[in-house]
């Protein structure tokens, strides 16, 4: 057993079904054998020495289903791009570190190299991505 807490949000739902995360559009999953992303704010001050979120962490399973985490050191408005190329599903994405604020600065979102499509974000003021999606891990 794994236990498991998945915390969403969505907004104006007006009777539709809609996937519970923080984008308030359908949720796009990476493509087969998984994919590199990438990490950035939209705000400088949730970097290394700023007064917001610092390092943030992925939980995520690998193109094998495998149950994978990293910790990513921010760079504010600048992508950091994750080490991983094989990232298959996101389970859990958070701060483990902040600065003097204690909260992100900004809008942290995980995202494809480029930043093409976003697979979570953490919304300013907030440490933790909403969204509802899991995959269960072999």
């Amino acid at each position: 057993m794994t236990y498991f807490h998945a915390t969403g949000k969505a907004t104006n739902v007006n009777n539709t079904r809609v996937d519970l995360w923080d984008s308030g559009s359908a949720y796009v999953f990476p493509p087969a054998g998984g994919i590199q992303m990438q990490v950035v704010s939209s705000s400088a001050n949730d970097t290394f020495n700023g007064t917001g979120s610092r390092t943030v962490d992925l939980h995520y399973l690998d193109h094998n289903y495998n149950t994978q985490h990293i910790i990513i050191t921010m760079s504010g408005t600048t992508p950091v791009t994750t080490v991983p190329t094989d990232i298959l599903r996101v389970q859990y994405f958070h701060t483990s570190s902040s600065g003097s604020s204690g909260l992100s600065a900004g809008n942290i979102v995980l995202q494809s190299v480029g930043g093409g499509v976003t697979y979570a974000q953490i919304n300013a003021g907030y440490n933790t991505s909403r969204q509802g999606t899991f995959t269960m891990p072999v």
